[in-house]
Parts: structure tokens; sequence; C-alpha cells
């Protein structure tokens, strides 16, 4: 995942990069070709390099693009609008499940799927994204060393619903 981020920011960069490259080309045969009009042998020098410049500029965008969008995931980074509101959907039966007591919770393994689900959601949208996938894994962890039908929830687990809750809460204003 971290290969891909970055790579996914090289591209954002680079792509950044020649479309400043295009403007500027546009504009300078533009100004070039006002201040060379009298010399017609420099004009068409000049407007030549240009265009030369500008398709391998947008080549390049072209190249780019395939390569981003078959090589790298179109939603990283980014939850959608449906991702969200799922989310925070499984983030309320989540909150059911840790309101029913701190001291004694049952969990079944519907409730262990909503807790995965969510975070795995979650986990998709950059600014939460450690921090979840962190959750995740100790989460997962902590559920697959007990007997999943009768987890008591002790103080770590409780941490740990309680961070998560207060993150997603944070991070799902906006649905």
């Amino acid at each position: 995942m971290k290969n891909e981020y970055k790579f996914g920011q090289f591209i954002k960069i680079s792509r950044a990069v020649l479309l400043t490259v295009c403007w500027i080309d546009v504009i300078a045969v533009w100004v070039l070709t006002f201040v060379y009009r009298s010399d017609q042998s420099k004009t068409v020098m000049i407007v030549s390099v240009c265009v030369g410049l500008l398709v391998f500029a947008i080549t390049s965008l072209c190249v780019l693009e395939a390569i981003r969008s078959r090589f790298v995931d179109k939603n990283y980074g980014k939850v959608s609008k449906t991702d969200r509101q799922m989310a925070k959907a499984l983030l309320f039966e989540l909150s059911d499940i840790m309101i029913c007591g701190y001291d004694f919770v049952k969990l079944d393994e519907n409730d262990v799927r909503i807790i995965k689900d969510s975070l795995r959601i979650i986990a998709r949208g950059h600014k939460v994204c450690k921090e979840s996938v962190g959750k995740y894994l100790e989460l997962t962890e902590l559920i697959n060393n007990s007997d999943k039908r009768d987890l008591p929830v002790n103080e770590k687990f409780n941490a740990y619903v309680i961070n998560y809750v207060e993150l997603v809460k944070n991070n799902l204003s906006d649905v």
C-alpha cells in the first residue's frame, strides 16, 4: 500500500509538471510569435520547437494516465459517499455493541464482522488509514485469540472501540 501511495504521488506531481509545461508552452508560442512576427524563419523555428514540446507533454500525460488507471487504484486515498454512509451505519451498530455494557458483552459472528467491515471501509480513507489499519490488526488479533461466541470486554478492548468510534466520528462528519 505504501508503494502504491508513493507511485500515486509521483504520478500526481508528474501530471502537474506536464500540465504546467503545456500552459507555459502555449503562452510562449503566443508571445514569441508576436515578438518575432517580422522574422519569418525565427517564428517557424520557435513554433515548431514549442509544438514539439506540447506534443511530447500531451503524449506523456496520456501515458501517465494509462499507467495510473492500470496500476493505481482510482479510489486510493478517497472514501466514496456510499462507503462513508455504510461506515456510519456500521459505526452505529458498533456503538450499540459498545453501549451494551462495559462489564460483559457477547460478540457473535455478526458483531465481529461489523467491526472488521467498518474498520476495512474506514481504512480506505488516507486521513485515518494508518490508525485504522493498526486498530484493525489489534482488534482482529484480540478477537482471534479469544472465543468468538463469548468475548469478555476488557479494558483493552473497550479502549480500542472507544478510540475507534471517536476516530470515525471525527472523520465522517461530512456525511
